[in-house]
């Protein structure tokens, strides 16, 4: 079955995340679209270069089990729909959709999903003015 899964964002750990945006902003040249800090103090930062948009991730421990990747993020047009075939192809859902709201403000709802070895994705799909789940 075919799933209408478009590029969003992908996510990196980082223990020193100062020097990792440093390093994508003045030697990559990408710009920030944001930052902010988690309940647990950490830092996230939000950069872009043309489609490109990835998040720094401030992290006080050991790299996790993905390594430095934290998430593959996918835009969809139809959140439950997609779930639903995704589900029906056996594909292992760790939560149910949510809503939420990113830092620059634009509203979503996303849920997470496992690949191989258990890699951490995501599902997104940006709520429209008006646009109920």
């Amino acid at each position: 079955m075919q799933y209408n899964l478009k590029f969003r964002h992908i996510s990196l750990r980082f223990k020193d995340i100062d020097a990792a945006a440093n390093f994508f902003i003045n030697k990559l040249r990408f710009h920030k679209v944001s930052e902010l800090k988690t309940r647990q103090r950490k830092k996230i930062i939000v950069i872009k270069k043309g489609g490109l948009t990835i998040e720094l991730f401030q992290t006080f421990n050991e790299i996790g089990d993905n390594g430095f990747l934290k998430i593959l993020g996918f835009s969809v047009n139809d959140i439950e729909k997609t779930v639903l075939k995704m589900k029906n192809d056996g594909i292992i859902f760790t939560e149910d959709i949510k809503e939420s709201k990113d830092s620059a403000g634009t509203h979503f709802y996303f849920t997470y999903f496992l690949g191989p070895e258990n890699i951490k994705l995501c599902l997104y799909q940006e709520i429209k003015n008006g646009q109920k789940g």
